[in-house]
C-alpha cells in the first residue's frame, strides 16, 4: 500500500499544470456560464481547465477559444438523481483533478459529495446567487428548505471556501444556511472593457429600422420570473407619453418566459414599440447603439449585464436589489429605483431618455467605475490567487503527511 501512494505523490509532483474542474448546471447563456466561460479562456497556462455540466452543455460553449477546455455532460435527471455524486466521482480521479470548483447552489451538493469520494484535495464553491429557492406551489416547502439548508450546512464543513459575487450574496449564505463567516469571502465579477466599431453599430441600426431621432431603450437577459421584463413591458406606454421623442425598446435574451411576454407585447399593441431578439452573440454592439439600458430584475447577483452596459458607457436604470447597489452608485453611476414602483421607474428613465447630458455624464462615470472595480483581468487574478493559495497549502499537507481537516 505504501508504494502505491509513493507512486501517486511522484505523478503529482512530475505534473506541471494544476488541474480544475467546473462543475455548473448547464451552458446556457447566463451570468455564472459566463464567468466560467471567461475564467477557462483566461486563466493561465499553469492551469488545466475542464467544465462539467451536470445537466447538458450550451450556447456558451461555443464562446470557449480554447480547444485544450474539455466540456463533460453528466446527462443528470429532473429530480434527485442519486446516481450523479457516484458520476462525478469517477470524473474526479479518472481526470486526476486537483481543484473542484462549483458554481451556484443547484450543483453544490453533488459536486461536494463526489469530491469527498474522490478525495478531491481542494474543493471551492462560487455563489452566483441567492440560495436555493423551492417553488411556492412546491408541498412541505418550507420544509423542504429547512432540511436542504441543514446538508449544505454540513457540507460546508467538506469544503475548503466559499466566494460569492457581493456582499449581498455573501449575507444571504450567512443568513439562509449559516456557514461560517470566516469560509466566506467576496469575489466580485468582472468584464472587459468593449470595443465596438461605427460599422457594427450601423449594422444593427439597420436591423431594427432605427431612425436617427428615435431614442433606443435596452434590456438584456434571461426572460425568467425574475427579470421581472413584465413589470418593464407595463411600464413602457407611460414612458412614451413622457418622452418627446420616440422611443423604441429592444430586449435581448430567451428563456421560459418569453411566450408570454410576446402575448403582453401583442395585447398591449406595443408590436411596433418593442423588439424582442432572442438570444444573442452581439449584445456588446446594441449596447453601443443604445441610449439607456434598464435592469428591472427583483433579484440580483452581480449582473453581468449591468457590468457590461456600464462599461460601455451607457446610462443605466436598475433595482436597488442584490447587488446592484453595490454596483450603481445612485446619482453618479446610474440611478436606483426601488422594485415594483411605477413611478420610480417611469420618472427615472422618462428623466434619462429626455435628458443628452444626464445620460452622458452617467455614462461616462459609469464606465471609469467599472474600469476600476470590475475588470475581468481582477477577477482572474483573484481566481488564480485562490487557486494556488489552496492547492500550495494541500500539496504541502499530502507531501508531509498530515491529512488537513475539512
Amino acid at each position: 500500500m505504501k508504494w502505491k501512494k509513493l507512486l501517486c505523490r511522484c505523478a503529482y509532483k512530475r505534473r506541471s499544470n494544476v488541474n480544475v474542474l467546473h462543475v455548473i448546471q448547464t451552458l446556457d447563456i447566463g451570468g455564472a456560464e459566463l464567468v466560467v466561460v471567461n475564467l477557462v479562456k483566461r486563466l493561465s497556462p499553469s492551469f488545466r481547465s475542464t467544465i462539467c455540466c451536470l445537466k447538458r452543455s450550451g450556447a456558451a460553449a461555443n464562446r470557449i477559444e480554447n480547444q485544450n477546455v474539455e466540456v463533460i455532460e453528466v446527462g443528470m435527471r429532473e429530480g434527485n438523481d442519486y446516481t450523479v455524486p457516484i458520476k462525478l466521482a469517477r470524473i474526479l480521479k479518472e481526470r486526476q483533478i486537483d481543484i473542484v470548483h462549483s458554481h451556484s447552489w443547484g450543483v453544490f451538493c453533488e459536486s461536494t459529495l463526489a469530491a469527498c469520494l474522490a478525495r478531491t484535495p481542494v474543493r471551492i464553491h462560487t455563489a452566483h446567487g441567492r440560495t436555493y429557492q423551492y417553488p411556492s406551489t412546491r408541498r412541505f416547502r418550507t420544509l423542504r428548505s429547512a432540511l436542504r439548508h441543514r446538508v449544505e450546512r454540513f457540507l460546508a464543513s467538506r469544503v475548503d471556501i466559499v466566494t460569492a459575487v457581493s456582499d449581498s450574496v455573501r449575507g444571504d449564505i450567512l443568513e439562509t444556511i449559516g456557514i461560517p463567516a470566516g469560509k466566506i469571502i467576496v469575489l466580485p465579477n468582472g468584464v472587459d472593457i468593449p470595443r465596438v466599431s461605427q460599422e457594427q453599430v450601423e449594422a444593427r441600426r439597420r436591423e431594427i429600422n432605427l431612425k436617427k431621432d428615435e431614442i433606443l431603450l435596452l434590456t438584456v437577459g434571461r426572460l425568467a420570473p425574475e427579470k421581472n421584463i413584465e413589470w418593464l413591458l407595463s411600464c413602457l406606454p407611460q414612458i412614451r407619453q413622457r418622452v418627446d421623442h420616440t422611443v423604441r425598446l429592444v430586449i435581448v435574451g430567451d428563456g421560459p418566459r418569453k411566450a408570454q411576454i410576446e402575448r403582453m407585447i401583442s395585447a398591449s399593441s406595443l408590436t411596433d414599440d418593442v423588439v424582442l431578439l432572442g438570444q444573442r452573440d452581439d449584445v456588446l454592439e446594441w449596447m453601443a447603439l443604445a441610449d439607456v439600458f434598464v435592469l428591472p430584475s427583483s433579484y440580483e447577483g452581480t449582473s453581468l449585464a449591468l457590468l457590461e452596459a456600464m462599461a460601455s458607457g451607457l446610462s443605466v436604470v436598475a433595482t436597488n436589489v442584490g447587488g446592484n447597489a453595490e454596483v450603481l452608485r445612485n446619482g453618479e453611476t446610474g440611478i436606483l429605483v426601488e422594485q415594483n414602483s411605477d413611478n420610480a421607474l417611469v420618472s427615472a428613465l422618462s428623466r434619462l431618455l429626455s435628458d443628452n447630458r444626464l445620460r452622458a455624464r452617467l455614462g461616462s462615470k459609469a464606465k471609469s467605475d467599472i474600469r476600476n472595480r470590475y475588470s475581468n483581468d481582477a477577477m482572474i487574478r483573484s481566481y488564480e490567487h485562490l487557486y494556488r493559495n489552496a492547492n500550495l497549502h494541500q500539496r504541502r499537507s499530502r507531501e508531509s503527511g498530515v491529512r488537513v481537516p475539512y
